[in-house]
């Protein structure tokens, strides 16, 4: 999906500094549901009103041939979607395409607006003894635009995980998220957003917003995927070992905007998966989280 980070990225990141911070257990942090976040997604200011962007439904999306201003749309603002969720059909061609027509919104923008764009990152290496200049070009990074920027929602179980949830956040802020770090890359601003209204249905079929890896319990029977729409991930990280970087196991996680049929009323939660590797030089487990936010919808 385009202009977002995936919530497992987020939580890999926020688990990672919470050891730092505070004296908590990690792996009882992966078993239990103290938090929950969606994937980070994209917003948009024009004229001073801040858009934002969600996923399109699974399966929902209009009917469109190859060339079409429809065919490549992902993202849609939380305002349409909330009507869309309700059940209602929108005329989606008459409003606002851009971003290499992944996103759709009411308002006016020009179809050449991007959230961002990719450029090529370049690093110069001297080395002084041998008086030679290395100019390293080759890595693609991407700029935000000015009007342009990530939101993720959020619950917690108490006001105590919030505030130490807050002061995590304030600290990857200042590290960065992703990878070249090192280079001041993946730092960020975190501005308290005001509340919108969330799309919010009756039916039985719920609006997947982060990544999600169900419990063995809640595969069968509480989601019928007969009666689902919804797409696969393969996720994986990375661990140091001895004999250098190696990628760690890979799990199959439920992508963001599949609609999950739940055959009743129940609280479905997901759950963390170790994909720890042998003779990793860690310490501690690594885990990929599939716990999701759910929007009910009338689809």
């Amino acid at each position: 999906m385009p202009a977002v980070i995936h919530s497992d990225t987020l939580y890999s990141a926020i688990f990672s500094l919470w050891a730092t911070l505070f004296n908590d257990d990690i792996d009882e942090m992966a078993a239990d549901n103290l938090f929950g976040v969606s994937s980070l997604y994209p917003f948009y200011v024009v004229s001073g009103k801040v858009i934002h962007f969600m996923p399109i439904p699974l399966g929902c999306a209009p009917e469109s041939s190859p060339g079409s201003p429809l065919a490549n749309l992902r993202l849609i603002s939380s305002e349409l979607l909330i009507p869309f969720c309700r059940g209602q059909r929108l005329p989606l061609e008459s409003y606002s395409i851009f971003h290499n027509g992944a996103a759709c919104c009411q308002e006016e923008v020009t179809r050449d607006a991007l959230f961002f764009e990719c450029g090529l990152q370049t690093r110069t290496t001297v080395d002084r003894a041998a008086s030679v200049h290395t100019v390293d070009s080759g890595k693609t990074e991407l700029s935000f635009s000015q009007r342009s920027g990530l939101f993720f929602l959020a619950w917690f179980h108490d006001g105590d995980v919030k505030k130490k949830f807050e002061s995590v956040l304030a600290l990857l802020a200042d590290e960065g998220l992703g990878r070249a770090r090192s280079l001041g890359r993946g730092t960020f601003e975190i501005t308290q957003g005001k509340q919108f209204e969330l799309p919010r249905g009756g039916g039985e079929n719920h609006l997947c917003l982060s990544l999600f890896s169900p419990e063995t319990g809640e595969s069968a029977p509480c989601i019928d995927y007969a009666k689902s729409s919804y797409g696969l991930l393969s996720r994986r990280g990375v661990a140091p070992t001895s004999a250098g970087i190696m990628p760690t196991k890979s799990v199959a996680m439920i992508t963001e905007g599949s609609l999950l049929h739940f055959n009743r009323k129940v609280a479905i939660g997901g759950r963390s998966r170790d994909i720890s590797i042998e003779n990793s030089l860690l310490g501690h487990k690594q885990y990929r989280v599939g716990r999701s936010l759910f929007v009910p919808t009338d689809i």
